[in-house]
């Protein structure tokens, strides 16, 4: 199935994104996997949750039309472990891509409610 070319772009950029962020994971030394900047911020592994959690926040609002910021922490509930996340990482690309295959996401009128907008 041929794609519309934005989907298309989309697609790769989320993609390229995406093969990064899997990169970086697997570089980072396991001494610095549960390092924190400050009390204030979260592990490196917990910011990967949280990547997690946003790529689903993404995936429900283009699926539901909008963003509903409430169920964040619902979406995953697996744990920080390297592995899991690169897991859950990689089955947010797959949704994603079979999502886009539906033709009603080129259709110019398709748009997502991005907190009243």
């Amino acid at each position: 199935m041929n794609q519309h070319p934005e989907i298309a772009s989309f697609l790769r950029s989320w993609t390229y994104i995406s093969n990064m962020t899997i990169a970086f994971i697997a570089g980072v030394p396991d001494e610095k996997w549960n390092f924190s900047a400050s009390a204030k911020h979260g592990s490196l592994s917990k910011q990967f949750r949280h990547v997690v959690w946003v790529r689903d926040l993404y995936l429900n609002a283009i699926r539901d039309g909008k963003i509903d910021l409430a169920t964040k922490k619902q979406t995953y509930g697996g744990s920080t472990d390297r592995a899991d996340l690169v897991v859950a990482l990689k089955e947010r690309d797959s949704r994603l891509s079979e999502m886009l295959q539906d033709t009603k996401y080129s259709d110019e009128n398709f748009r997502v409610d991005v907190f009243g907008t």
